[in-house]
């Protein structure tokens, strides 16, 4: 989407709800006993995405889950990044010398390590810190970091990890049976199976997954079009709702993680009934947290785990189960 695409629909979307917007929340009761917090790719409001400094920034701010993104290498590495081409306007290499954007899955992880992925600020989040010298790393080592600081921080004995599989655009079912392989793998040999869930925006590859590990948990993503998010945010829509739950429950997944404007009191209900837990992203308002903790989702998902750990203690013990 481009900027005056964005800007326009936030306009649109900002007119357009005002009037029904707090007349909805009123009628909020529902309140689960456990928030999962998440922190969208570590902490991506706050230090450079998808990198160790990021995860331990938010481990800093008492999230439970660390969401991350995963690609394949050439090499069959899962390297931790959100694009499944190298990003020249995040990255760079070690020297400060400029990257191309190149396919992931035809990169060796020995190349992908020469990157600096720490140094240039997303120009997207204002409060972001830069790390220079931070090359990205892989699911392999981030389960080995862990398992190293556990041994003396019990904050990492209990995190949770929420790993996404990116695909390409023209990913077909042979390039779902190698990550799910890939992945599984690299998870059991961790034993991180109960602390994981695997997410993708591609529900049809999650079976795949379970083929492998039956007993993990899985993530269906979701996210609406231009006209299905005006129309979510007018608070229309049911049958777009309605389709992703049954998408969801169809391709056996544990949980739904739309986009929060998919989420009404209705939806949470619905997906609680057949058997669902609701995780919506990505959530940076802390107002639309407490709305949502309100309407008895499941967990968040924010690029601030500051917030979200704020509006979390802000709410009033009387509405907590």
């Amino acid at each position: 989407m481009n900027l005056m695409k964005k800007i326009l629909l936030s306009l649109l979307l900002s007119i357009l709800s005002f009037a029904c917007y707090h007349s909805i929340r009123e009628k909020v009761r529902i309140v689960p006993k456990e928030i999962d917090l998440q922190g969208h790719r570590g902490a991506r409001g706050l230090k450079p995405e998808n990198t160790l400094p990021g995860f331990l920034e938010a481990l800093n701010h008492g999230v439970k889950t660390l969401e991350l993104d995963t690609v394949l290498t050439s090499d069959l590495n899962l390297l931790i990044h959100h694009n499944t081409d190298t990003n020249p306007s995040l990255c760079q290499y070690l020297d400060g010398k400029p990257i191309e954007s190149k396919p992931i899955r035809t990169l060796p992880i020995s190349e992908l390590k020469k990157m600096d992925c720490g140094s240039k600020k997303n120009p997207d989040f204002q409060y972001q810190d830069s790390v220079p010298g931070t090359s990205p790393i892989t699911l392999d080592e981030l389960f080995l970091f862990i398992k190293k600081e556990s041994e003396k921080d019990e904050r990492f004995q209990k995190v949770q990890f929420n790993i996404e599989m990116k695909f390409g655009k023209d990913a077909d079912v042979e390039e779902m049976e190698v990550f799910a392989k890939r992945i599984t793998e690299v998870i059991s040999s961790h034993g991180m199976v109960e602390r994981s869930t695997v997410q993708s925006f591609l529900p049809q590859s999650l079976p795949i997954v379970r083929k492998h590990i039956p007993e993990i948990k899985t993530s269906a993503l979701y996210a609406p079009t231009l006209v299905q998010g005006i129309t979510l945010k007018l608070g229309l829509g049911s049958w777009i709702r309605e389709s992703i739950l049954e998408d969801s429950k169809a391709n056996g997944a544990s949980v739904v993680s739309p986009y929060f404007l998919y989420v009404d009191q209705d939806f949470v209900r619905k997906a609680h009934s057949m058997g669902l837990k609701v995780i919506p992203w990505t959530v940076n308002d802390p107002e639309e947290m407490k709305y949502l903790i309100r309407l008895g989702v499941d967990g968040l998902i924010s690029d601030y785990p500051n917030r979200m750990r704020r509006a979390v203690d802000e709410l009033p013990e009387s509405i907590w189960n």
